[in-house]
């Protein structure tokens, strides 16, 4: 999936007195198992009760994969990253496009794939145009290289 425009909450940052989007994190652990079970895998959490600002880790194991999925807190949009490395180094790792976990995420949860190309891709005014003062203030600070950094940041 590709956006026109990066929606108002994406970085789960908020403008003062502005109320923040529903997440429950359960949903993202039932999904993650429930995909992991069907490939004969496994999926293990990286802190489930802790929001890294704006998403949530997991790593998915089957026997011909492993990835990192990501999952935005503020959106059901999740990504995937070679699960090969340490949930520590995922900033600034590659997106991937793991086709068959993708389109099981997608044919049995409400979480909708990003496109791995699409969150490769520079920042441009355009995406940032639906974004509160908050986040344009993190993104001006941050100068964040690519769609994905913005989408799955470690911003305060």
């Amino acid at each position: 999936m590709r956006l026109a425009r990066l929606p108002r909450l994406v970085t789960g940052i908020r403008d003062r007195g502005e109320p923040g989007r529903p997440h429950d994190p359960k949903a993202f652990g039932q999904a993650r198992h429930a995909v992991a079970a069907l490939e004969n895998g496994r999926a293990d959490g990286f802190s489930p009760d802790r929001v890294l600002q704006d998403h949530r880790l997991a790593r998915i194991e089957t026997r011909t994969e492993s990835v990192l999925v990501l999952c935005n807190t503020a959106r059901p949009p999740i990504a995937f990253q070679a699960g090969d490395r340490e949930p520590a180094d995922h900033r600034r790792a590659a997106f991937v496009s793991p086709i068959r976990i993708a389109a099981l995420f997608e044919a049995l949860t409400e979480f909708q794939t990003l496109d791995a190309d699409w969150l490769m891709e520079e920042v441009t005014p355009d995406i940032l145009a639906e974004l509160g003062r908050a986040e344009l203030d993190q993104v001006a600070y941050h100068r964040p290289e690519r769609i994905g950094d913005i989408v799955f940041n470690d911003w305060d």
